[in-house]
């Protein structure tokens, strides 16, 4: 499995080499992105992320802060995923052959 991360929007990064500067999005800003429906996957990913920064406030932003439990979070969002649309590729497959 290969996977690109292709979209930086929502990412955070420390800038230059004493890791102080940090450019990030605050997502408070857009707080419709936590609005999708119930059990829609991405959209409790979104709204678990967020629960999870807030447990972990103390930076003047919370989404300054690193909080590498989110990374799980989306590794978890991207297995469901795969898991989810396991069987329509082996379908898929079957119907190639």
């Amino acid at each position: 499995v290969v996977v690109a991360l292709i979209d930086f929007t929502l990412s955070r990064l420390a800038k230059g080499s004493d890791s102080t500067n940090v450019v990030f999005c605050d997502l408070s800003a857009d707080p419709e992105i936590f609005n999708g429906p119930e059990g829609d996957l991405q959209a409790d990913a979104y709204r678990r992320m967020r629960d999870t920064v807030f447990q972990q406030n103390g930076a003047s932003s919370p989404w300054e802060r690193h909080v590498p439990q989110t990374n799980a979070i989306w590794l978890e969002y991207l297995a469901g995923i795969m898991l989810h649309h396991k069987g329509k590729w082996k379908a898929a497959e079957k119907e190639a052959l």
